[in-house]
């Protein structure tokens, strides 16, 4: 649940940071196997591309480590946060975009098109675009300033550190996933309305 959380997190704070241009998201953890696991490969990757259908040198893929941490601990955040990223930008990404085009052909998606992914997939198609490793660290605010202060941060030529500092952060995650068991139960249960069709012009009731 932390770790989920600090990607839905993750997710909403990258593409925000894209303002005013539009982040196109897979919203990778719709594709998990087992709701105690986390999905494979890359934790967050979003993509903007301003002219597209056209691919151009404008395009940009984010991709992003998250790691959370809401409890005292051992546990370094920044550290595996940092170690991740390595392991995105060593080939882990390649392989993500290849496993969501799969998953978006087989299960289908509603966020990206297939050839959006292969314009990634297949950049040597398509004009040089900009790629972005990032390392984030989601924190509860109790422990922020000691998890900083361990210095395990990656250097600023491997990728960019991010660090988001989250009040009760259990609490919160808590409450959210409350929320959507909440919602999804009134959704189940809420009674089915069907409209009936429109007569054609002419036709008698």
């Amino acid at each position: 649940m932390s770790g989920d959380f600090g990607e839905i997190v993750t997710a909403f704070f990258m593409a925000t940071r894209s303002l005013p241009a539009v982040s196109i998201d897979p919203v990778r953890w719709r594709y998990k196997a087992d709701r105690n696991k986390a999905a494979p490969f890359s934790d967050l990757v979003q993509m903007v591309l301003p002219t597209w259908p056209h691919s151009s040198a404008d395009d940009r893929i984010v991709c992003a480590e998250v790691k959370a941490k809401a409890t005292k601990g051992k546990f370094d955040p920044i550290a595996a946060a940092g170690h991740g990223s390595a392991s995105d930008r060593g080939g882990r990404l390649v392989n993500t975009l290849q496993w969501l085009k799969d998953k978006a052909l087989t299960d289908g998606s509603d966020f990206v098109q297939t050839a959006q992914l292969d314009r990634f997939i297949q950049a040597v198609d398509h004009p040089q675009a900009s790629w972005e490793f990032c390392a984030v660290a989601v924190i509860d605010s109790d422990f922020v300033n000691d998890e900083i202060a361990k210095g395990t941060a990656p250097s600023t030529g491997e990728c960019t550190l991010i660090v988001i500092s989250i009040p009760e952060l259990k609490q919160r995650y808590t409450e959210l996933f409350d929320a959507i068991v909440m919602s999804a139960d009134q959704l189940a249960s809420a009674p089915v309305v069907t409209t009936p069709p429109t007569p054609a012009s002419g036709a008698s009731v």
